[in-house]
């Protein structure tokens, strides 16, 4: 009889190869999967927040993955996250808050809720219920008697190191192999056919998913070229810190993206401790100047973890004869807004359910594979106009500013929803909308 599985090699155990390795073995567990990691090669483990993509998984919204909400907290050291206050970005001074709920009202057409707070003056973010709890300091959850209860609109900060390896402890079946790639064999039909680490070791496979990050093992080989966003997303540089929570801080489930001279800094609560960053564009600051910047605002010195050199953009073609790339392998964009991990499980839900097959000839055919390319292309570009909107600022105290909000630093889309949102509110249909775009429920806010 034919065989009805496939052997499937995931490349890199950060967080975006031990989703794919989790949730592809739990949707399809016939095929047999590996995963390549290297204890030598660190994880880059930027990603400290989710959207509600995450939070579907871990509540089996879509699919049950047989996971347990309150393990993944104490696991990954985890919060809600139920919106992100921007601090300074349409003026010094100015403030919003951005639930990543939508307004109360689902669907297409207008929101009476959204236009209801802006024509009397009421604060924007109660036109959500996430705005509306976060303004009272109140969680998503409820008890209901025993048992802790609550929605899915909202999304986790959590340690970003430990949510790969939460997934890595659920993947019952997944052989592991610890090592670096060196080389990859490709056959005569432009497909790989085997990876070789640096111990010689040769592993085949049928297909295989690249999650190496900005590594990007796989692309390089097979040449995929790159898309670069800079021109819309000049930022390019990342400098990632830790601030240990203060004796009785409260913790909110809010993200603060606080705009500072050359870019901006992100600050994000788990449980014990402030994961934060400063994105900066290399143009206007140096790394020196940035972290003495961040050090005078906060009063303190600070000690970065590293620098991490950033060319926001994706791949012209995130899948390529057997190969799929992931992560940040396949796509960056800068942390604002989350898109890196949401992204990733956007492209392996709709990769697992409508496209993986028990073979390769029905996996690997050329419509799927177009097809899939053009939808995720048009995912990351969407993801690029939603965050060139935040840009648009009028600040002018800076050399940074005057430059990112030009209007020729904005993308086409944008520029259409700034100036459709002076006269209406913007809609869905206008946005391309598909699962996992940004929706205009959290347009609107921006």
């Amino acid at each position: 009889g034919t065989i009805d599985h496939m052997k499937i090699t995931v490349l890199g155990g950060g967080t975006a190869g031990w989703l794919a390795a989790f949730m592809i073995s739990k949707v399809q567990p016939s095929h047999q999967i590996t995963v390549i990691e290297s204890s030598e090669i660190g994880i880059i483990g930027a990603g400290e927040a989710s959207t509600g993509t995450l939070t579907d998984i871990i509540k089996a919204s879509r699919f049950d993955y047989g996971c347990d909400e309150t393990e993944f907290f104490k696991e990954t050291n985890a919060t809600p996250k139920m919106a992100i206050t921007h601090v300074n970005w349409r003026k010094l001074g100015h403030e919003y808050i951005a639930p990543i709920d939508g307004t109360s009202e689902l669907g297409y057409g207008t929101f009476p809720s959204f236009m209801h707070v802006i024509a009397n003056d009421i604060p924007m973010h109660l036109a959500s219920k996430n705005g509306y709890l976060t303004s009272k300091s109140l969680s998503p959850f409820h008890f209901d008697g025993e048992v802790l209860m609550a929605g899915n609109n909202y999304g986790y900060n959590f340690d970003g190191h430990s949510v790969g390896q939460y997934f890595k402890r659920r993947c019952q079946s997944v052989k592991v192999i610890d090592g670096k790639i060196s080389d990859a064999i490709i056959d005569e039909s432009g497909n790989v056919k085997s990876v070789i680490l640096t111990s010689g070791q040769q592993v085949e496979s049928d297909f295989f998913i690249d999650a190496t990050g900005f590594g990007r093992v796989l692309p390089k080989k097979l040449g995929v070229k790159w898309e670069s966003y800079a021109k819309h997303l000049p930022v390019n540089t990342a400098m990632p810190f830790i601030l240990q929570h203060k004796e009785g801080f409260r913790i909110d489930p809010i993200i603060v993206a606080y705009a500072q001279k050359s870019g901006w800094m992100w600050m994000t609560p788990t449980q014990d401790r402030m994961g934060c960053g400063y994105v900066f564009d290399s143009h206007y600051t140096s790394r020196e100047e940035a972290q003495k910047e961040i050090e005078t605002l906060l009063g303190h010195e600070i000690t970065p973890i590293k620098f991490i050199d950033c060319d926001a953009g994706r791949l012209s073609e995130v899948w390529k004869k057997n190969c799929l790339f992931i992560g940040l392998s396949s796509a960056f964009l800068e942390p604002l807004e989350a898109t890196s991990i949401h992204g990733t499980i956007i492209q392996l839900h709709y990769f697992i359910f409508n496209y993986l097959k028990t073979d390769i000839e029905s996996t690997c055919n050329w419509a799927s594979v177009a097809s899939y390319n053009k939808m995720i292309g048009e995912l990351y570009e969407g993801f690029k106009d939603f965050i060139s909107i935040h840009y648009a600022s009028e600040r002018t105290d800076t050399e940074f500013w005057r430059d990112i909000s030009k209007p020729e630093r904005r993308t086409e889309r944008a520029l259409l929803v700034l100036e459709s949102s002076k006269h209406k509110t913007v809609l869905d249909d206008e946005l391309n909308v598909m699962m996992g775009f940004a929706g205009n429920g959290i347009y609107n806010w921006v």
